[in-house]
Formats: structure tokens, C-alpha cells, sequence
């Protein structure tokens, strides 16, 4: 597959797409602020062992697409001493089908969608260590911080009930099996991509990838998808309507 023609087979077929493509997605240099927003994305081919691996780099701009950034420890202006640790997008829930939803790898992280009050927007929500959101005190003070950048947005009052929740125990229950033995000092993270396959659906590809230096410098750097007896990339699939 060409560059060009990644994020048109994205948007109009995921479901074959992820059988065969993984992603890189780029932790923007950004990172920590603590707030995303729609991206352009520029696509770039990585040497892979099987299948095609891409990268997506971000920047920002207005092309369909929505980055939720990985942060750490960011202040909450205003409030002295106040942090937070999950990043956040707001996505409108009438954007067109083949929207896509972006963040970082993961290998603990959470995701999570919430909406607001009125159902205009979709709340995405990368939480930094599976514990960014677990408490009333957390989740108000990520609402705060949404609220410098969201002035008008009608937030919900807490983030405790989600329409979707991804953690670490249900897309690292294989990673024992994942990272084989003897395959040395390979990395692997999770990706979770969402895109709008119709309307009001919704569905998030989770897909491990692995990575590893194949020289004592560390800059040749070979990634590898994860597959199945018959070649095809193992991914997660969830759907939430919207």
C-alpha cells in the first residue's frame, strides 16, 4: 500500500484495513498540554518484519481527524497544586462517517469515551495509568481543565459513566503470548484507534505492536505486527453508538 492511499483505506474499510496495516501513531511534541483537538496527519512507511506498519505524525489542522494526547502531571490553572493525568478531545458526535480518533500507545493506559449533557460531543480520554479517573477528586479536576478550553461545552458534572472503558485488563491478557520468549528486548504497545463507520457507530481497533533496535546502536529500529495462524494482524474490536 502507498502512503497515499492509507487513510482512504482507513476511513472506508477498517475492518480489512487492520487485517493487514498497523499504526504508529506519534506522541505529539506537544504532550503535555493537556487538551487535543483535530490534527492533519502526515503518513510514513516503517520497516516491518510481515505485515505494512505506517506512522502517523500530527500536527494541527482540520482533516477529519482527532488527536487525545498522553499527559503527565499537567497543572490546572487556577488551582494551585491541582494535576491531572489524562488527556482529553472532544469530537463532535455528528462528524462525518470515516472520522478517525487518534492517541498513543499504550501498555497500562486507559481509554475512555464519555458525552456530554446535551449529546452534542463525544468526551475521548487517555488515562495516563489506568488510576487518572478513578476518583470523584480526579475526574472533577479533568473536567476543569476542559472547561479553559471548552467555554460554553455542556459538560457532564463527573466522568463515571462512560459509554466505553478500555484498560490494561482487557487488551494486555494476552501479552505473555504476545512477547514470545527468546525474541530478546522487544517493546510492545497498544493502539487504539477509533473511526466512524456509520452513522451513530463507532468502533475502536485495538492492536498490539511490537518494536525492537536490530543493532547495538539502537537506530535501525524494526517493528512487527502481531498475527494469527493465517497471517492476519490480531486486533481488538469494540462498538459503542453515539
Amino acid at each position: 500500500m502507498n502512503e497515499d492511499q492509507v487513510i482512504p483505506a482507513l476511513r472506508n474499510n477498517p475492518d480489512a484495513f487492520f487485517r493487514n496495516v498497523s499504526i504508529h501513531v506519534e506522541h505529539e511534541r506537544s504532550q503535555w498540554a493537556g487538551f487535543g483537538g483535530t490534527r492533519e496527519i502526515t503518513v510514513s512507511a516503517l520497516q516491518a518484519e510481515h505485515n505494512e506498519v505506517f506512522r502517523f505524525s500530527l500536527k494541527p489542522g482540520h482533516m477529519d481527524c482527532y488527536y487525545y494526547p498522553y499527559i503527565q502531571d499537567v497543572p490546572v490553572p487556577g488551582f494551585a497544586g491541582m494535576v491531572i493525568n489524562a488527556g482529553s478531545c472532544l469530537v463532535p458526535t455528528d462528524a462525518p462517517v470515516g472520522t478517525i480518533v487518534l492517541t498513543g500507545g499504550m501498555n497500562g493506559c486507559a481509554m475512555q469515551v464519555n458525552v456530554t449533557n446535551d449529546s452534542r460531543y463525544l468526551i475521548f480520554l487517555h488515562d495516563r495509568n489506568g488510576k487518572a479517573l478513578d476518583t470523584e477528586a480526579k475526574r472533577k479536576a479533568v473536567l476543569l481543565y476542559m472547561l479553559n478550553y471548552n467555554v460554553g461545552i455542556d459538560l457532564p458534572d463527573d466522568l463515571d459513566q462512560p459509554i466505553l472503558r478500555i484498560d490494561e485488563s482487557v487488551y494486555m491478557q494476552d501479552y505473555n503470548r504476545i512477547v514470545l520468549p527468546g525474541e530478546g528486548d522487544v517493546y510492545v504497545a497498544y493502539f487504539p484507534i477509533t473511526v466512524k463507520t456509520e452513522d451513530h457507530i463507532w468502533k475502536v481497533y485495538m492492536y498490539p505492536l511490537k518494536w525492537k533496535s536490530t543493532d547495538p546502536t539502537g537506530r535501525r529500529i524494526v517493528y512487527d505486527s502481531v498475527r494469527d495462524a493465517n497471517g492476519n494482524n490480531l486486533y481488538l474490536e469494540f462498538e459503542f453508538i453515539a
